[in-house]
This record gives structure tokens, sequence and C-alpha cells, in this order.
């Protein structure tokens, strides 16, 4: 035998061994998901309880537990801090809400919410266990793919933020996916309309199924119908049900709107639709936003490619190793969510870290495992039949993709670390909690963004310092002030609350300020 062949099967040995190594038969790793999950879910619910105790969820958390508490009271889903609306369905139709009812009224505790929104997400990794393994014919390379989804940074964000409906829909569109790859048509439906009862903009994302159908199989049933069902509900959702809800904001004289900030503006809606304020760069009307970008293209480029919003499409395609750009067709999923991002000039709108960007994890997640198939096709082909790597790409190219996927979790600030490293002292978090004991359970309160969610539950909560959607807050009984925050923005509110003869200086403890107004009933 020649030096050169037995080099040659050394080397298809070396390669076998590598295979054999990756394969792992469906049993085992449908165990060791399980145990991953738990993990997850401990890990992920833990931080979620100390960042709530720790005073680290902001005004966002109380929309939704005071809207689902008030429901429990029999007063809808009602919220009443914001001037034009006295519902949640006024700033989105959220339907799925009334799915969280029950068990907030079993446990009423935004923990319920926390641990809740933790094992949606969590779960969220079966679907893409499924997909990949299928896709992929390799289990382990389902495990793979479950992994990275749940590396994904902001996955692990949206987990930590106060409890958001985008991150049920992410989940229910994976689910939804995945049994619209399978043709099950009946479990498709179900999972895509339970997405769509999240919020309005998921509708987009359903929609883009038909699209990508098309641009593949062209079974038309699967193309038209997502693309009926879903033009239908975001249009009947944005100009029917939520304006429904919608009132035109109250103009009220100065001496009935203290605490404002200056140049703090009333009249924050410019529309009957508080979806539309995002884009009120571009216009105030769905047809002058449209009319913007058509007649001024270039500039609607300007706005979408700055270094900002180029560095946060690096931030959703990092994680997964910009695989997605071998899948193109699956990129279909997230591009109206992205181009929703892009063309905001509301910074958080483009943050990896922030809910907007959750339904355009579906689309990132899909097309990195299809660009992933996409890869071992050309790395196959590079290779030759003789090194063709049956369970994917072999055991160096998949501890890449797991080293990018942590990599790019620790890189972009991990933040399960950063709710054990940033919060607030024991001490300030006991004289907050000291002050909130003071004030009776039936009172109206203003307080600071981060202070806020530890007032619940009450039926009256407003912001502090006002911002230009917060109704009057003349009559408010209480305002609870951590001077830390108002430092950054609100000095002026806070010396005006000082300087009332209205208000007194009930207690002051830690850098945290409770005023009492004596001219409330």
């Amino acid at each position: 035998m020649s030096a050169t062949t037995s080099r040659a099967g050394n080397h298809s040995k070396a390669w076998h061994d590598r295979d054999s190594f990756l394969s792992l038969d469906s049993h085992r790793a449908w165990i060791i998901l399980g145990v991953v999950l738990v993990v997850y879910i401990a890990v992920l619910g833990v931080a979620s309880y100390l960042k709530y105790e720790r005073f680290g969820q902001g005004f966002d958390q109380v929309d939704f537990e005071q809207a689902i508490w008030n429901a429990i009271q029999g007063r809808g889903f009602e919220d009443v801090r914001f001037n034009f609306t006295e519902s949640i369905f006024g700033v989105d139709f959220m339907p799925f809400l009334a799915v969280l009812v029950p068990f907030y009224a079993l446990v009423p505790s935004a923990n319920t919410l926390f641990v809740l929104q933790t094992i949606a997400l969590a779960l969220g990794a079966i679907p893409v266990f499924l997909l990949a393994r299928d896709k992929l014919k390799s289990p382990l390379l389902g495990l793979v793919f479950a992994f990275v989804y749940l590396l994904y940074p902001t996955v692990q964000y949206i987990n930590l933020s106060p409890i958001q409906l985008r991150a049920f829909a992410l989940v229910l569109l994976l689910y939804a996916f995945y049994f619209f790859e399978q043709r099950r048509w009946v479990l498709f439906a179900a999972f895509g309309v339970l997405a769509a009862a999240c919020r309005t903009d998921v509708s987009l994302v359903l929609m883009m199924f038909g699209f990508y159908e098309l641009a593949g199989r062209r079974n038309w049933r699967y193309v038209l119908l997502p693309v009926a069902f879903s033009g239908a509900y975001f249009f009947i959702s944005l100009f029917v049900i939520v304006p429904s809800f919608t009132h035109p904001a109250p103009v009220l004289p100065a001496s009935q709107l203290p605490f404002m900030e200056p140049g703090q503006s009333q009249d924050w809606l410019g529309s009957n639709n508080s979806l539309l304020i995002y884009y009120k760069n571009l216009g105030s009307t769905p047809g002058g936003i449209v009319k913007t970008i058509v007649t001024h293209p270039l500039q609607t480029l300007g706005m979408m490619f700055t270094p900002d919003k180029i560095w946060y499409m690096v931030t959703l395609l990092l994680p997964v190793a910009f695989l997605p750009l071998l899948g193109p067709r699956a990129l279909l999923l997230a591009l109206p969510i992205l181009l929703m991002n892009l063309l905001s000039d509301r910074v958080a709108q483009f943050d990896y870290r922030t809910q907007y960007s959750a339904l355009a994890i579906p689309g990132m997640i899909v097309g990195a495992i299809y660009g992933f198939s996409r890869l071992k096709q050309l790395v196959a082909g590079i290779a030759g039949k003789g090194r063709s790597v049956p369970g994917g790409l072999g055991v160096p190219l998949v501890g890449v993709l797991l080293i990018i996927a942590v990599g790019a979790n620790v890189a972009l600030h991990n933040p399960v670390l950063r709710t054990l490293r940033y919060h607030e002292s024991d001490a300030r978090v006991a004289a907050a909690q000291s002050l909130i004991a003071m004030i009776p359970s039936d009172a109206s309160v203003a307080a600071s963004s981060f202070v806020a969610p530890r007032l619940l539950p009450r039926r009256y909560l407003y912001n502090f310092p006002p911002q230009s959607y917060t109704p009057s807050l003349a009559n408010v009984q209480y305002i609870l002030v951590d001077t830390n925050a108002v430092m950054l923005e609100g000095r002026s509110s806070l010396t005006q609350l000082q300087e009332s003869p209205s208000w007194k200086l009930v207690a002051s403890k830690e850098g945290f300020m409770l005023f009492h107004n004596l001219k409330a009933q």
C-alpha cells in the first residue's frame, strides 16, 4: 500500500470518527434539550426575579400588569397613564393578554408574569430544534441551533425585560413556521392566530409566510391565506380597532399641567393612532409616510443606513455567524420588522436589547438554519464526495458556530451578568420599600420609572416626570421620586415639585423622596 493511499485512508478514518461523534439519536437529544431548558428556566427565572426585586424593571411593566389586574377587577384592560386613551388597546390591540389573566388572578404578582415569559421563551427552543434536526438531518445539529437560539442576546434581553407580548409572539411564530413547513395546516393556523393576537405588527411577519412560500414551493393555499388573513388583520387592527379606543388628547392650560419639562409638547400623537408616532420623522399619517418614502428615496435610505443602524444589523447577525445571509429566503420573515426599525428615528427601535427586535428573531434563527444547510452543500461540493459530512459540517465548524454564539453573547453584554453586577443597593431598595409602604393602596400616584412597578397593583399610576402623553398630575395624591433618575431627565420637574406650596415632602431616604398633594382629595 502506498504512503499516499495510507494517508488518504487515515484521513478518511479520522473524518469518519468525527462524523461518528456527530451522530446522536433523537431520544438522547430530547433528554439533553430537556435538561438545557430546565437550566435556562432556572437561571433566567432567578435573574428575572432578582432584577425585579432590585428595582430593575421599567414602566412597560406597569402598562401590562395594570391592564391585567384591571381586567380581573372588571374594568376591561384599563390603562390610565396616557392622555389619549383609557385602555391598553388604545396603544395596540393585544387580546393575547386574556391568556395571562387567569395565571395572574391565581398568583397576583409581577413574578408570575416573569415566570410565564421565561418558560415561553425557553419553549421556543423546541421548534428550533425540530426545524434544524429535520433540515440538517442531525439531532445533534438540532441541539446546536437550540443552544444558539437560547444564547441569542436579544432573546435573553427580552426575557429580562418587563413582560412583553412580543416575547410570546416570537415563540408562537417559531411554532407556526415549523408546522407551516410540515404542512400541518390546522396547527399552523392556530399558532399563527395566537401570535397575531399578541401585537398588530406580528401580522406583518405572518404575512411574510405567504411570500416565503411564493419564493419556494408555491402551494397557493399557503401563499394566499396567510397574506389575506394577515393583511385584513393588520388593517382592521391599525385603522379600526386601535383608533376606536383613542381620542384626541385634551388641550389643557399650563396651570393644569404641573411639572412638565420646558419644551415638552402636549400633542404627542399627531394622529388618532399611537402606533404612527414612531414615524413622525416621515409623516403623521400612513399616506404621508408612504409619500415621503416614495418621493425621497435617497433621504429614506440615508435615514435607514446610519452607522448606528448598520451596527444594529451586525448585532442581530453576529450571534448566528451571519448565516442568514446564505439563507435569504428565510430573511423575508424578518424583513417587515427590520424595515420598521430602520425607518424609525427612535433609538429603542434599533437596539438589539429591546423588545422591538423580538419579531425579527424567527427570521434570523430560521435563516441561520437554512444558511447552515446551504453552507453544508457548498463545503461538501468543495471537499468532494469522499469528504462530505453526513452529520453537518464536522466537529470543528460546529464548534466554531457555538464559539461565535457564546462569544457574541458575552461581547454584547450578557444580560444575566449585567443583572447580577448592576442593581440598586440593599439600602436603597429597603428605603424605597419603606416609602411605598406609606402610600395607601387605593391612592393615585405618579412615580419614577423604575420605582413605579413596585407600586402595583393599583388603578391610578402615572409617570414622573410627566411625559407628553401623561394626563394632568394636578389631582394626583402622591408622587414618589427617585432623584438619581430625575438628575438625568426631569430636574426642572423636581424643582417645580419642591417649590410648589400644594405639595409637602413626607419623607426622604437614600435619594427617594415622597410628596403628598395637600389639595388632593
